[in-house]
């Protein structure tokens, strides 16, 4: 499901940095609807916070892109930062292909966090000892950024995500609702 939503961003790709916008992708098998706001870098990495509309459940992920020279792969540690906050360790899980954060009060905080961000550097450490990292400007504190995390937030109203986006941040969290 996500790597369609990938192969569709994929496709329109520059080699710039692309504001945070959302996209809407309903898999033509399952039926499965995923709401995302996706940040696309330079290099094609994509960064979103999404929501599962079925399951009710959001999530945070890092895909590399074609020009990345980044490579995921099961088990690599991943650390990421906004600004200049200290980096933070342990919350992505890894695949072949992403790193997700799919712990509902980590996604919470994620989220909070890119509301204010004007940056975020994610860095891969792979099993070789190598590492690699990936950079966002993310815009945070816009208004197209706000309603864009919101229409996530708000395909999963429904979510532990959600409520506890609204705990986190609660002026943030009034200033995100979107009449539906």
């Amino acid at each position: 499901m996500i790597t369609i939503i990938a192969g569709l961003l994929l496709q329109a790709a520059v080699a710039q940095d692309q504001p945070i916008a959302n996209t809407a992708v309903k898999d033509p098998m399952t039926d499965q609807e995923t709401v995302a706001a996706v940040s696309r870098n330079a290099t094609g990495s994509l960064l979103y916070v999404g929501c599962d509309v079925k399951s009710q459940s959001m999530f945070v992920r890092f895909q590399p892109g074609p020009r990345s020279r980044v490579y995921i792969h099961r088990g690599d540690v991943v650390q990421h930062r906004f600004d200049d906050d200290p980096p933070l360790n342990g919350m992505w899980e890894t695949d072949d292909v992403s790193a997700d954060i799919n712990d509902a009060e980590q996604v919470a905080a994620f989220a909070s966090r890119m509301l204010s961000a004007g940056r975020f550097l994610v860095r891969v450490h792979q099993g070789n000892g190598r590492q690699v990292d990936a950079s966002f400007q993310i815009f945070g504190e816009t208004p197209s950024v706000r309603d864009a995390i919101a229409k996530a937030v708000n395909a999963c109203s429904a979510s532990k995500e959600a409520a506890l986006l609204a705990k986190v941040v609660p002026t943030t969290a009034a200033s995100l609702a979107i009449p539906q």
